[in-house]
């Protein structure tokens, strides 16, 4: 597994994957070498992959009282359009979490977007605007406060909110400047954020600009986001 971070950090797609395979097969049954192996094929653009993994990691882990592997598994399956067929599993899952600890940031983030992905985008938004609310600095490394406004810019569109739209966009493209700068100062990103910004990023973009994003196109984000939409 730890190879295969540095060849994610490297961006070596197809190797990061062999080798998040590699650590599945030697009996690692924790839902992160899983969680890694469906960002990477991702960012490869393999998402017939992605979704076949993301489905597994629902049924895997639907059931464990675990809060943190019920969250990756939940939050797995919103990393790009159309993870599953059926949200239902999901949201139940994100859901169960989130009553397990309803400060943490990081869970009420994922119920959000996953209510966003299920199409319950009123509820969604409610969600989303208390999670912004909370206070990320408690494990900056679990999740972000650009993950609630990507989603935000989003469901609002949605929901015909256009100028709102833009403006959590934007606010989530300042956010994301700001981490980027500090990544590259002194503070490094682990590959894994960077990505996930990479590929929200990128979809929000898509949507607001009123095309419609085709599956294929949203889910191969480029890690280097702020390059990737011309910033």
């Amino acid at each position: 597994q730890v190879r295969g971070v540095v060849r994610a950090e490297l961006e070596l797609w197809p190797q990061a994957v062999d080798d998040f395979s590699k650590t599945i097969e030697m009996g690692d049954g924790s839902c992160i070498p899983r969680y890694l192996r469906a960002l990477a094929n991702c960012a490869r653009g393999e998402l017939e992959a992605y979704r076949a993994e993301c489905w597994d990691m629902l049924v895997a882990y639907n059931q464990l009282d675990d809060a943190n592997t019920g969250n990756l598994a939940a939050w797995t399956c919103v990393l790009a359009p159309d993870a599953v067929s059926d949200f239902a599993p999901a949201v139940s899952l994100a859901e169960r979490v989130a009553r397990l600890d309803v400060n943490s940031p990081q869970f009420a983030v994922t119920l959000g977007a996953v209510l966003y992905r299920a199409g319950r985008f009123e509820e969604a938004l409610a969600q989303l605007e208390a999670a912004e609310q909370l206070d990320f600095s408690v494990d900056r490394l679990a999740s972000c406060r650009e993950y609630a406004w990507l989603f935000l810019a989003m469901t609002e569109h949605r929901l015909q909110h256009l100028d709102k739209a833009r403006e959590w966009l934007d606010k989530a493209r300042a956010g994301g400047d700001n981490a980027l700068d500090e990544h590259a100062a002194a503070a490094p990103l682990p590959w894994n954020r960077r990505q996930t910004l990479a590929l929200l990023q990128k979809e929000a973009e898509a949507l607001l600009a009123g095309s419609s994003p085709a599956r294929a196109e949203v889910a191969g984000g480029d890690p280097n986001w702020a390059a990737s939409v011309g910033k």
